[in-house]
């Protein structure tokens, strides 16, 4: 019996996710050809080999033209767009008499859109201190817009923030934007906190008293 085989009757559950394996081998066997490790999928995914082909396809069997135009070459294009955009706000739930999804070349030109067109003028830029260089430069644009900036420390024992913390700034300190990192998303906070400051209902400290709908919250990020 080899030692895979020994692993699989020792821990059975990891069959389930097989599947995984199975897409791994067909999209990114690239991945064990080169012998990579990649960790950095909140940075950037890695394309699949299907995507690959299937977009060769799109561009070998149609002819696009500018969208902005009116021929039927641009007219296929804008219909592509526009199903893009929509299958993306499909994918968040986005009601779309609310939400636009707007294509930038990366995220860093994303975050330079919001922060230049961000009405900032007295209100306040509530960050963590972990957050990435983009959303830290975002802070120059508030202060030239009269807003305060505030940063949340991060404890490097756990790299998380207390919630009391957040609660407090949320509470306390409003109006204000809130913008947390991926980081903290990901693993030490919940998303709801932008939830709270989008419904301006900021939670008070320990749970007490009433929402903080009078305080203004402006938004979250």
């Amino acid at each position: 019996m080899d030692a895979f085989q020994t692993f699989l009757e020792q821990y059975p559950a990891y069959a389930d996710t097989a599947f995984i394996d199975a897409l791994r081998t067909k999209d990114y066997a690239r991945l064990d050809r080169g012998r990579h490790v990649y960790l950095d999928y909140t940075g950037g995914g890695i394309y699949a080999d299907s995507q690959i082909q299937q977009h060769h396809q799109l561009l070998r069997d149609h002819v696009f033209g500018n969208p902005h135009s009116s021929n039927p070459t641009s007219l296929a294009a804008t219909q592509l767009v526009e199903s893009t955009r929509s299958s993306i706000l499909d994918f968040f739930n986005a009601d779309p008499a609310e939400y636009l999804a707007i294509f930038t070349a990366n995220a860093t030109a994303a975050l330079k859109l919001v922060g230049e067109s961000y009405p900032f003028s007295n209100g306040r830029y509530l960050l963590t201190f972990d957050n990435h260089t983009s959303v830290n430069g975002i802070r120059e644009v508030a202060h030239s817009r009269g807003a305060q900036v505030t940063y949340i420390p991060v404890p490097l024992t756990n790299m998380g923030v207390a919630a009391d913390k957040i609660e407090f700034a949320l509470f306390c300190l409003a109006p204000h934007n809130l913008v947390t990192s991926r980081w903290q998303q990901f693993h030490h906070q919940p998303i709801n906190w932008s939830k709270h400051v989008n419904n301006r209902q900021t939670i008070p400290p320990h749970g007490m008293g009433q929402p903080a709908a009078d305080r203004g919250a402006n938004g979250a990020a």
